[in-house]
């Protein structure tokens, strides 16, 4: 549970007595290996479906993308930026339509392509992709750019 603590900024005190209610609600199952208490998914529930869904669309882009993004090479940078980077970090608007997508480097565009389209899929929203060379991602070339790089963005892959 210490790790849990730290990646999601609860206290561990919070998270021992969250895991009772979570567990009672069919959320999580946890079993023990000596003092340590393991806590996983319980895919048995009939609301694992529905709640993972909730989850992956609402918080997971960033993490659906990431993975996606393992296999494509040529890749140096990419991020989420726009309305979407701009509610994860906190700013007030309605919920984002679709993600913007920045890709930084010389990836094939069919691979960028299968991502997006493979993301689409999980995420139950469109995946707008951009994809710059990393010279014009250091310049700034262009207004477009220039936004992007002084507005909300949150990091994908660097």
């Amino acid at each position: 549970m210490p790790e849990i603590a730290e990646r999601t900024g609860i206290s561990a005190s919070t998270l021992r007595n969250e895991v009772p209610r979570l567990e009672a609600a069919g959320f999580i199952r946890s079993t023990t290996a000596g003092r340590t208490r393991l806590l996983a998914p319980d895919t048995d529930s009939p609301v694992h479906d529905d709640v993972a869904s909730l989850i992956v669309k609402t918080l997971g882009p960033g993490v659906v993308l990431r993975a996606l993004l393992e296999d494509v090479e040529g890749i140096d940078e990419a991020y989420i930026f726009g309305s979407w980077a701009a509610r994860m970090l906190g700013q007030d608007g309605p919920a984002p339509r679709d993600v913007d997508l920045l890709v930084v480097g010389r990836p094939r565009q069919f691979d960028i392509a299968r991502v997006c389209r493979a993301a689409e899929e999980t995420l139950g929203r469109e995946v707008n992709p951009t994809t710059v060379t990393p010279a014009e991602w250091a310049a700034c070339a262009g207004a477009f750019l220039t936004e992007v790089a002084d507005g909300p963005r949150v990091d994908v892959w660097s």
